[in-house]
């Protein structure tokens, strides 16, 4: 999970010294720190309730698991060794 944070929050506080320079070049009005602090506190919300809605998103469920294992059991899958590909195993847990 914090892996998605920092993702997350590394690409939206990316924008920052943009809309920075935008304020003083276009606008030409100096931000004050409070308001860089919001901005960066934004990214943080934003950042954290994408990480909260990936990892509910990854969360597996008992009915969806005991529906899909049944797969598994068909012949198609096998190798001849009654050993499945990795990514069939990894896509269904």
């Amino acid at each position: 999970m914090c892996f998605i944070f920092s993702t997350f929050f590394a690409i939206f506080t990316t924008a920052i010294p943009f809309i920075y320079r935008y304020f003083l070049l276009c606008r030409e009005t100096k931000l004050k720190t409070h308001h860089i602090i919001l901005l960066f506190v934004i990214s943080a919300v934003l950042a954290l309730g994408f990480d909260l809605l990936c990892g509910l998103s990854f969360l597996s469920q008992q009915e969806s698991h005991d529906r899909y294992s049944a797969l598994l059991d068909v012949e198609i899958w096998g190798d001849g060794h009654k050993t499945i590909p990795n990514f069939i195993a990894v896509d269904i847990c």
